[in-house]
């Protein structure tokens, strides 16, 4: 148990790094950035439920030396803080989930991650989530954050410290409920809108 607390911890602080400069000045020359983070409720073709799909939207400035216009090895995480009177404890549950492309080009990429249907169904989720947030690397280098990478009411430093210490401590529990757009029904649904995703053995 003692070695569980340390390792969410750890988590912890290497997520709050990664935020450090979010509410400081804004990287323009950042290769990649958060653009925007949207919520959906969507059903898979030959589906009779809801999934919720979270859609992030980047702004890539390709910067590759040797291949310029793209920028290789972009990871994304999605942080997932969701409120419902079934969740049990304070009514919160929380989820984390990451995908990585081997490279992107230049101008908008979208990362989805999805929770499925029976999740939606059990915790009667509707509307956008509680509170999020998305943390970036470019091969293993973790990117400054920005207003736009968290929810409007993680709008201070307090606000987003406890939200991500909770999701260290807490998502572990759901590790992979939350899942990338390549496992799910939706693997094909954005033929011409979806990276080309490093699909490791696990």
């Amino acid at each position: 148990m003692v070695r569980g607390r340390h390792s969410a911890t750890l988590v912890s602080i290497l997520l709050i790094v990664a935020h450090a400069d979010l509410f400081g000045q804004v990287d323009d020359a950042a290769p990649v950035e958060v653009r925007s983070v949207r919520f959906a409720y969507v059903r898979p073709m030959g589906g009779s439920s809801n999934w919720m799909e979270a859609t992030i939207e980047l702004d890539v400035r390709g910067t590759q030396e040797g291949h310029p216009g793209f920028v290789d090895a972009v990871r994304v995480a999605l942080n997932l803080g969701l409120q419902s009177t079934m969740a049990g404890e304070n009514g919160f549950v929380f989820y984390r989930s990451e995908a990585e492309a081997s490279t992107l080009e230049s101008g908008a990429a979208r990362f989805r991650f999805y929770l499925p249907a029976a999740i939606v169904r059990r915790y009667q989720l509707s509307g956008d989530p509680f509170a999020f947030s998305v943390d970036l690397w470019i091969e293993g280098k973790a990117l400054p954050g920005s207003r736009t990478a968290v929810s409007t009411n993680l709008n201070t430093v307090e606000a987003l410290r406890s939200f991500l210490d909770r999701v260290a401590r807490d998502a572990i529990r759901n590790d992979g409920v939350l899942v990338p757009q390549y496992d799910t029904p939706f693997l094909i649904e954005y033929a011409r809108d979806t990276p080309a995703f490093v699909r490791r053995n696990r």
